[in-house]
């Protein structure tokens, strides 16, 4: 670890500190986490391709649905340097805001990422297509006025033939993202997304590392706006 340490802060310039903790996975990330006040959790996945059942690891799982601080999950060993795409699932939940929020954050710290923000409607409800338009549009202002480069767009899924997973999977590859955001509770019209299968599903066979945020306990914010 040491050695490793060495070689990381050699080829990154970024001071790396080696802390070796016995116990329960899970318990001692959390542990750790808490004792340097970590901003941010990085964890390897390593999940069965070919079993649709078989996801991500139960440490891992357990992490991310649990953590309070963000958790990145990075399957494979190849991926482009930097980070210049992010992609930022939206629906019309209560944390819209917070989830904006967080991708103004992570693209200032990437240098001028560009934030892809996209929606997959399965319904031709017109009251619910002109709300998800009216919200990716005000999401979109909000994010120019941020200085943050920025596209938004609506996938039209079809039910029974993809599921929602992958419909943002594969939208990923299609823009080259290099991070996806996502939250780890329930929004509306995506509960099981966010914690049954499909989230499993989402970030074990994600081709790009999977950003996963728990949203905070606050008041109902249901309508985007800009108090700016």
């Amino acid at each position: 670890m040491d050695a490793l340490a060495v070689d990381v802060e050699k080829k990154s310039g970024v001071k790396v500190n080696v802390i070796i903790a016995k116990g329960s996975t899970y318990d001692k990330i959390a542990e750790v986490a808490d004792m340097i006040n970590a901003t941010l959790i990085v964890m390897g996945t390593n999940g069965d391709q070919g079993l649709k059942k078989r996801f991500i690891g139960s440490n891992a799982l357990r992490v991310v649905r649990e953590s309070t601080v963000p958790v990145i999950t990075i399957k494979g060993k190849h991926h482009r340097n930097g980070c210049k795409t992010i992609v930022l699932p939206l629906d019309l939940s209560k944390e819209t805001r917070e989830k904006v929020d967080k991708a103004v954050e992570f693209s200032r710290l990437f240098k001028g990422a560009v934030v892809r923000v996209v929606s997959v409607l399965f319904t031709t409800d017109e009251f619910v297509v002109n709300r998800i338009t009216r919200q990716l549009g005000q999401v979109k202002s909000f994010l120019e006025k941020e200085n943050v480069e920025c596209t938004a767009e609506i996938i039209k899924g079809i039910k029974g033939e993809e599921t929602l997973a992958q419909n943002i999977l594969e939208y990923a590859v299609k823009v080259e993202g290099d991070l996806l955001m996502i939250m780890t509770q329930q929004e509306i019209d995506f509960t099981e997304f966010f914690i049954g299968s499909s989230a499993q599903e989402i970030i074990n066979h994600s081709k790009i590392p999977v950003l996963s945020i728990r949203p905070q306990v606050k008041k109902d914010t249901s309508v985007f706006t800009n108090p700016y």
